[in-house]
């Protein structure tokens, strides 16, 4: 009984910061790597349910070289995150990729000190108009939360998600996605809408 309350607290943390933006669940990308140079600019929406608050972001990649880019994204809640993808295989129109991305997310509330970090790595599949795979979240919050009244919290935790999404266009891209995820014995679905043009 102890054990499922302090799970069910976890979730319960968890689901209140990624709420408030300072957990970016978005994935917004193919199995694609941009061509070396080439740059892409973005924007995006996505939330939990009809009830739950839209986070925005806004969102750049550019290539890197042969089957490498990164990027970068920020949501207008403060979080700040930052990515690099590579794409080893490629098979006709069939494409893997593996990507690992980092988060921080600082609270801007003066009475506030809590800083979220998480690190994202996922495994994409696809085409260059669609894509699936999954990833591996990794958490960690600290620091004061005023909230509730003044709580120090100190949280790490991880679960596992799953994704899947179209890339519709050439040179401007309209991006919905649905991202599965399962903290602890619970289920929730991230969906997405982006934007992204290529320059």
């Amino acid at each position: 009984m102890y054990q499922r309350a302090i799970k069910i607290s976890v979730v319960l943390i968890f689901l209140g910061l990624w709420l408030s933006g300072c957990v970016t669940l978005s994935t917004f990308q193919t199995a694609e790597v941009l061509p070396a140079g080439k740059v892409q600019v973005g924007a995006g929406a996505s939330g939990v349910g009809q009830n739950a608050p839209v986070i925005m972001e806004v969102s750049g990649r550019v290539g890197l070289g042969k089957n490498l880019d990164a990027g970068a994204k920020f949501t207008l809640l403060n979080t700040w995150s930052a990515d690099i993808k590579w794409q080893p295989i490629k098979i006709g129109e069939f494409l893997m990729a593996l990507d690992v991305a980092g988060s921080i997310f600082k609270s801007a509330d003066e009475n506030d000190d809590l800083t979220t970090t998480g690190v994202y790595p996922a495994l994409i599949l696809g085409g260059t108009h669609w894509y699936a795979g999954g990833k591996w979240v990794f958490l960690s919050t600290g620091g004061t939360l005023t909230f509730f009244g003044s709580q120090n919290i100190d949280l790490t935790t991880n679960f596992q998600g799953a994704f899947i999404g179209l890339s519709i266009g050439k040179k401007f891209r309209l991006v919905p996605e649905a991202n599965f995820y399962f903290p602890e014995d619970n289920f929730f679905i991230h969906w997405g809408l982006g934007l992204q043009w290529r320059l």
